[in-house]
């Protein structure tokens, strides 16, 4: 009797949705390690492949990062880093 009173109770939906809620967190991160190491292994095979063609990343799906944006611009002038910047 207690048990059909309280199964629509606040602190009973509470519970469930938090069982929920942990479950669905669960399969999320299983899912994040997942894409991390299909990056990781991606990432291998594409260095890997350029050691084998004896060429540095450029290619163009490799974006640059880390590289300030006034050294780049200046390759593009033709000038030293920073001029007419």
């Amino acid at each position: 009797m207690f048990e059909e009173k309280s199964k629509d109770s606040f602190l009973t939906v509470c519970a469930k949705q938090a069982k929920l809620r942990a479950e669905m967190d669960d399969k999320y991160l299983v899912h994040r390690r997942q894409l991390q190491k299909s990056g990781e292994r991606l990432a291998r095979q594409r260095e890997l492949e350029a050691q084998v063609q004896g060429r540095l990343h450029t290619s163009v799906d490799m974006p640059i990062t880390g590289v300030p944006a006034k050294f780049l611009l200046a390759g593009l002038m033709g000038g030293p880093m920073g001029a007419g910047l």
